[in-house]
């Protein structure tokens, strides 16, 4: 049997113009409201330079991908799993019914104040390394240890592995990277090591923080980043999306894990279509919601 999965994106897929394709309807405005009040202004109203940093961005993205999750229901079946990356889980959680909207937000926004602070106590970065596989990438890690953490933190595709360390390693990361054969090396514009060991210090304050928060069991698996597995326990939910926060995220891993299950299409529910680009060459044909947004509005 052919199963469709909804899979949500993350930090950096935030642009300038991304509200222009979100539809207008009654439950969206009605997220929208609540996004307004909470955070103080609408999403239109944040800069450019603004919706860079974590502590807005991860609630702006949420609240964007629960738009579009919302007119999906209205014109799409519904999936068979739901996967979200890095925060990209915390709307996977909204729609598999495990949080109200409400709860997601007050979750993002206290994820993303979390993060901010370890950008100030725990300075480091984040590289994209392109075109070297996985036992390679933990190669160069190894090599850049003299210099600081290094670990690689998303295993977003065959040949495309996000690094996150300590600033000087992540420094020397690019000129490594190309003597060890990479195509390229990105430094991404974080200012904080994601999803590295050098995030355990805030685990604590977020194992607290949703303690005040009961999870439900979701209606649909979801299959979670530290593990490729699907859950729809509360309690492996929660706990999965705390160690989240030091662990990597096994995207690829997930991917194979939906293939395995019989999964040949995806929607990428949120702006950009980062995780579209990142299912090219799998078995899964996914498609950007912006792509369908744009196509109903031209038919």
């Amino acid at each position: 049997m052919k199963h469709t999965s909804y899979v949500f994106p993350g930090q950096g897929s935030q642009y300038s113009g991304m509200m222009d394709l979100v539809p207008k309807t009654t439950p969206t405005m009605s997220h929208l409201q609540v996004f307004e009040k909470e955070m103080g202004k609408p999403i239109e109203a944040f800069t450019e330079e603004e919706i860079t940093l974590t502590q807005f961005t991860q609630p702006i993205i949420y609240t964007i991908s629960s738009c579009y999750l919302e007119w999906l229901q209205e014109n799409e079946n519904p999936p068979s799993f739901l996967a979200g990356h890095s925060l990209g889980e915390i709307s996977a959680l909204f729609a598999g019914g495990v949080l109200s909207f409400e709860e997601g937000l007050a979750i993002t926004m206290y994820r993303g104040k979390l993060m901010e602070e370890v950008t100030k106590d725990t300075p480091g970065g984040m590289c994209a390394i392109i075109g070297l596989p996985i036992d390679t990438v933990q190669a160069l890690c190894n090599r850049l240890q003299p210099f600081g953490v290094a670990e690689a933190v998303n295993i977003n595709a065959e040949k495309q592995v996000v690094i996150s360390g300590s600033t000087l390693a992540m420094e020397k990361a690019p000129g490594v990277a190309k003597e060890m054969g990479a195509r390229m090396c990105i430094p991404l514009k974080v200012s904080a090591p994601f999803h590295s060991s050098l995030m355990k210090p805030i685990e604590r304050k977020f194992s607290t923080f949703l303690q005040t928060y009961r999870f439900k069991d979701a209606k649909i698996p979801i299959v979670q980043n530290v593990d490729a597995q699907p859950h729809q326990s509360a309690r492996m939910l929660k706990y999965n999306l705390i160690q989240q926060l030091s662990h990597p995220v096994l995207w690829k891993d997930s991917l194979d894990q939906m293939i395995s299950k019989g999964v040949t299409n995806a929607i990428e529910v949120g702006p950009k279509n980062v995780l579209s680009g990142l299912c090219r060459g799998s078995a899964i044909q996914c498609v950007p919601v912006e792509v369908l947004r744009k196509n109903e509005q031209t038919s």
